[in-house]
């Protein structure tokens, strides 16, 4: 259908589509909506769209021809791949080729049991010239969700099948099998620049309509709205832009007009963004695999790394495995291959490590906190933001940004991470790492949220930084710090370690934000902040100053009591002073 807006009306039929979970009225209009727009879903599996403006240009940073001879494929799926090389060159999506390139053919499996043929451009894809389009980051797309009700999710079946290798490029793209040399006409699975043209021209199909009621990542297309009746505009208005330029979607994997969908891996609902229980199953599994070399512990690293912002204080927690990967945090009695360059002194992936139970209770953890993660709600940029900052020899975490919604407080994202070799002296200068964590907290993890906020307040149990904005007794780290902060709008609480509750409280149960804020903020006057710094060093001297810091330090108000110096007259100062010169 693309460049024609007419709909011939012997072509229109009802999408097998799951809408049962609405009301009659709801399913009536639905139907008569996705019937009317029926030419966006494919009829069958051979149903597959043509998207003419996407012409994928392969550009090449020089002219030698690459090849590699073709693996052999596997004589159970002979039959198989033969079948489906016969069916590509039926559909002309592939041609034969007398091209200098050739790659070979890769067999894969999708989660339905078919088969999917890949080729190994490995070879080619060093030589593209990179595409530098941006997928969009998926931090993004969850935070413009806040405040719709209404979601659905449009799948499109084998989405880089419907564009096309540009003429002049097609030779590149040829591969080897068996039963000759063949080159794509459509986009084949496997090339490096592929995602990148693939979401252009989806941002073009959808250009109007992006961030208004829907949001394009690569071939999900996700539509929200707030209410039933937009969400039914809303979605008519998507599935017209994608059949005017030749898009086709799957209606067995298409989502409509739910409550909670996965989109990009995760869970979003009105109640904010999950993770999904069925990627929970891949976690627990986990426990029953031992690491053996460092590249099996960043592998695991890796793939926990991905959950973090739903594990508070991961950087704490995981410190134990981390330590893995350097050269003196691991204890292997066995010789160590060289360390990787660049790295900072990190084991080679192919060193081996000795698993011990530390790191066992370290996944243990993790593990039992990713079985139950909390629901973080989606940022409301209108409404003030809350951080909460702590630091300690581990890392720098329990760094969570959260904000009142519907009357409790509800956590928008938890950050964490490891202290530096430099970092990890910081513990010799009294407040420092706390001022790190701020540092660190307000402008690099959460610059994004914070940067335009008018204004946001910052919780601490260390109280001498909430001074710290006015103080001038900094070294010249501090005042660079400080002139890092000086761009944001916000103002420092003292927070007792007594009441600091713990964070993920904070995104399950509902609170009295005004008993709350009462109950776990003290503020002190710039005086007691003042003799506290002061009276630290006569502190440790242990004389008489030190009973009235540590007073000021609990919050005291009344002065501690003296005990009142010896009165010495001027005749027994001088009896004294003769008995010393006699001894002499």
């Amino acid at each position: 259908m693309s460049g024609d807006n007419k709909v011939n009306p012997e072509t229109l039929w009802h999408p097998p589509v799951d809408i049962s979970h609405l009301s009659e009225e709801e399913q009536s209009v639905v139907k008569q909506m996705l019937y009317e727009e029926s030419n966006a879903f494919a009829s069958d599996n051979d149903d597959i769209g043509c998207i003419p403006n996407l012409q994928k240009v392969i550009s090449l940073k020089d002219d030698i021809p690459v090849q590699r001879s073709y693996a052999a494929i596997p004589k159970p799926l002979y039959k198989e791949v033969k079948e489906y090389i016969q069916d590509l060159l039926a559909r002309k999506w592939i041609v034969k080729s007398k091209s200098p390139y050739a790659a070979p053919v890769v067999c894969v499996r999708k989660k339905d049991g078919t088969l999917r043929l890949c080729i190994d451009y490995r070879l080619l894809n060093r030589k593209t010239i990179p595409d530098r389009h941006p997928l969009p980051r998926i931090q993004d797309l969850i935070d413009t969700l806040g405040g719709y009700r209404w979601f659905s999710i449009l799948d499109q079946g084998k989405a880089y099948h419907q564009g096309y290798i540009a003429e002049g490029s097609r030779h590149l793209t040829a591969f080897i099998t068996p039963w000759g040399l063949y080159e794509w006409v459509r986009i084949p699975f496997g090339l490096s620049n592929a995602p990148a043209a693939f979401q252009r021209c989806m941002e073009e199909v959808l250009d109007s309509l992006r961030d208004e009621c829907c949001i394009p990542y690569l071939d999900d297309v996700l539509c929200y709205a707030t209410s039933f009746e937009s969400h039914v505009e809303g979605l008519r208005r998507v599935l017209r832009a994608l059949q005017h330029h030749g898009v086709k979607l799957r209606p067995a994997k298409c989502e409509l007009f739910k409550s909670e969908v996965r989109y990009v891996g995760r869970l979003v609902s009105a109640n904010g963004v999950r993770v999904d229980p069925s990627d929970i199953a891949a976690v627990q599994a986990l426990r029953e695999r031992t690491p053996n070399t460092a590249g099996d512990v960043r592998k695991l690293l890796g793939f926990l790394s991905y959950y973090r912002a739903y594990v508070q204080d991961f950087a704490k927690v995981a410190k134990p495995l981390y330590d893995l990967l350097q050269v003196k945090g691991n204890h292997a009695t066995v010789a160590q291959p060289k360390t990787n360059k660049g790295k900072g002194g990190q084991l080679s992936s192919r060193a081996p490590i000795q698993w011990t139970q530390q790191h066992q209770a370290a996944l243990d953890k993790l593990i039992n906190i990713l079985s139950s993660p909390p629901v973080l709600a989606y940022p409301n940029f209108n409404q003030p933001f809350v951080l909460h900052t702590d630091a300690s020899a581990k890392g720098l975490g329990a760094v969570l940004l959260y904000q009142r919604q519907e009357g409790k407080l509800r956590v928008i994202a938890y950050g964490s991470r490891t202290l530096s070799a430099a970092e990890k002296n910081y513990h010799m200068h009294s407040g420092k790492l706390e001022f790190l964590a701020l540092k660190w907290a307000v402008c690099e993890k959460f610059r994004d949220y914070l940067f335009y906020a008018p204004h946001f307040t910052v919780y601490t149990d260390n109280n001498p930084l909430t001074y710290v904005m006015s103080t001038a007794k900094l070294n010249a780290v501090g005042h660079r710090w400080v002139g890092e902060l000086a761009d944001f709008h916000f103002e420092i609480r003292y927070r007792p370690g007594k009441v600091n509750i713990d964070a993920d409280t904070l995104s399950r149960i509902p609170l009295d934000i005004a008993e709350y804020v009462a109950a776990c903020t003290e503020e002190l006057s710039k005086e007691t902040i003042q003799a506290v710094w002061e009276g630290s060093q006569a502190a440790k001297e242990k004389d008489v100053a030190y009973v009235a810091v540590l007073n000021l330090s609990r919050g005291s108000s009344e002065p501690p009591p003296l005990t009142p110096w010896p009165t010495i007259n001027h005749d027994e100062l001088g009896a004294s002073s003769e008995r010393g010169h006699s001894n002499k």
